[in-house]
């Protein structure tokens, strides 16, 4: 996969609520933009996803406000590939903590109640 196609499967694996539902193809969009791509980028790489077989379109509806949205799904295949990629991906949003826990000698004694 090219680097944009890579970022925008990782995208939608992201924005997909558990990932078995389709994401909302306005905030893989606003998704993509946050990550640095154009939407020449952006169109490009749904296109090259779509060619190999890893992404499906369709409509979600929202009942909540009676509203249908352009939607984008992850196909079984897509979601294997990245199971077989997974060390090309980002799986933590911030480095793990490196704070370590409390020296309870270094404690006052004083118990404040």
């Amino acid at each position: 996969l090219s680097q944009h196609e890579l970022t925008v499967l990782a995208l939608l694996g992201n924005e997909s609520p558990d990932g078995e539902s389709p994401a909302l193809l306005n905030s893989v969009r606003n998704a993509s933009e946050k990550a640095g791509l154009n939407q020449l980028a952006f169109n490009l790489a749904l296109r090259g996803l779509r060619a190999k077989g890893f992404t499906n379109a369709e409509d979600v509806f929202y009942p909540y406000d009676n509203e249908r949205y352009d939607g984008i799904r992850l196909s079984d295949s897509a979601w294997a590939w990245i199971e077989q990629n997974v060390s090309k991906f980002t799986l933590y949003s911030r480095p793990p903590s490196k704070t370590k826990a409390p020296n309870l000698s270094d404690m006052n004694e004083d118990i404040p109640f």
